[in-house]
């Protein structure tokens, strides 16, 4: 039966002789699917061989059984090495066990294997003494794994690994043109900012993962809560996400006072049907207008006129130098700023269009997790702005191409765009002096 020439032909066919060793076609012989057979094709009959496969399926695919049936063939069957040694391992002995149960099920129930295989239950062994070829299971941290030989290795759920053991097998450059330093330095952002996860395991670990992730951990955020500064006639920056008809609208005022970034947030609703809404969204939006955290504008649909008075007043309370603000709904707005008393050339001038995509949300949302981390934001605890920061998501290939997702973003973030475009218009970098005007 052992062949180091074995095509993925002779190998379903020697699959299929075979017994299933649990489920609904227990005691029927494999048939395995197209598929499956493909992915043996891709291994087996690689003309320039095989050293490495990665097969990567989501869970109920019948994963483990096939890496039973492929240690099967590797220990007894059309691949076999005489007095070779074969391991599979996983993040636990307990994981790494269940493809040591199934080979072992299989084994005992298939005529072609019974006289042929010794099964160890004790010490999760199979041996083909015919061949003189041995398997036993490994967990991933095991310190018997260093200096084994394998003919074959099966490394059961890969992409779950953490911790440096996973950064070096990812990276066998790690130590020489990759520099070890930034990618620990990478490791650990990760592990503080949820929104630099899918980026490190995409791209150091080589883990095929969406690339969305909550923007901030709560904890981070919870630790910049305190109480807020007066601004009132500081110089200011803001950011305004105007609201589709009957969603929150938010306004996010700030302004530095002795390095730390004083945040005054605003939101707005229809007063009408706001009941109705907190029971849809499952928020007590109710309870944040009696508490004075939300303000309503009249009717069924977000006042225009409304918010465009109140920013008259704030632009009279505040130094605003610069107001962000998405272009999509602000043609509606514009004409009642204007009848409110905002001139043409004070649009023009304070005035600035952000966009929401990646071009203008990554280096807004850079600094803004910068600010988070070194506690330079005081947001005075604001349960509105708690719960936009905690519901946001942030989407995109890497740090350089990132934006905020309402779409995958668990509840409302408006207040969390506002202030992404405040951050985003502000002079966050001191001036550099101008040496030559100096001099002149």
């Amino acid at each position: 039966m052992a062949g180091e020439q074995a095509t993925a032909a002779d190998i379903v066919k020697w699959i299929e002789d075979l017994w299933v060793p649990e489920g609904r076609l227990l005691g029927q012989k494999f048939k395995l699917a197209d598929w499956q057979i493909s992915c043996l094709e891709s291994i087996y009959d690689n003309p320039h061989g095989t050293r490495r496969a990665i097969l990567s399926f989501s869970r109920k695919c019948g994963k483990s059984t096939l890496c039973a049936l492929l240690l099967l063939v590797h220990l007894c069957g059309p691949r076999a090495r005489p007095n070779s040694q074969l391991y599979s391992t996983a993040q636990s002995r307990e994981q790494a066990a269940v493809i040591f149960n199934l080979a072992a099920k299989i084994a005992r129930m298939s005529p072609a294997l019974r006289d042929f295989v010794t099964v160890r239950d004790s010490t999760k062994e199979l041996l083909c003494p015919s061949l003189g070829t041995r398997y036993r299971t490994l967990s991933a941290d095991a310190s018997t794994a260093y200096g084994l030989s394998p003919s074959l290795t099966i490394h059961d759920e890969l992409g779950q690994c953490r911790g440096p053991q996973t950064i070096a097998l990812a990276n066998p450059a790690l130590g020489s043109f990759l520099n070890e330093r930034e990618v620990m330095a990478m490791a650990e952002d990760a592990r503080r900012m949820p929104a630099r996860e899918a980026e490190f395991r995409n791209l150091i670990l080589n883990q095929r993962v969406e690339a969305c992730n909550p923007f901030l951990q709560p904890a981070l955020w919870q630790a910049c809560a305190g109480e807020v500064a007066d601004i009132s006639g500081r110089e200011c920056y803001a950011g305004l996400d105007l609201s589709e008809v009957r969603d929150l609208t938010a306004l996010v005022v700030i302004s530095k006072v002795d390095g730390i970034w004083q945040m005054v947030p605003t939101f707005w609703l229809p007063r009408e049907g706001i009941y109705e809404r907190a029971h849809t969204d499952h928020i007590p939006y109710d309870k944040f207008v009696e508490q004075g955290f939300v303000r309503t504008t009249p009717g069924a649909s977000i006042s225009y006129e409304y918010v465009a008075h109140y920013l008259l007043k704030v632009f009279a309370q505040y130094n605003i130098r610069k107001i962000g603000f998405d272009r999509w709904n602000f043609r509606h707005l514009k004409p009642w700023l204007m009848q409110a008393g905002f001139s043409e050339q004070l649009i023009a001038d304070r005035w600035v269009e952000f966009g929401q995509g990646t071009q203008s949300m990554s280096p807004a949302l850079r600094e803004l997790e910068s600010i988070v981390l070194e506690r330079q934001l005081c947001h005075g605890d604001n349960p509105v702005m708690n719960m936009c920061a905690v519901n946001a998501v942030v989407e995109g290939k890497d740090a350089s191409n990132r934006k905020l997702s309402k779409n995958k973003s668990a509840g409302r973030i408006d207040g969390l765009v506002a202030l992404a475009m405040a951050i985003g218009v502000a002079p966050l970098r001191a001036p550099a002096f101008d040496i030559e005007a100096l001099i002149g």
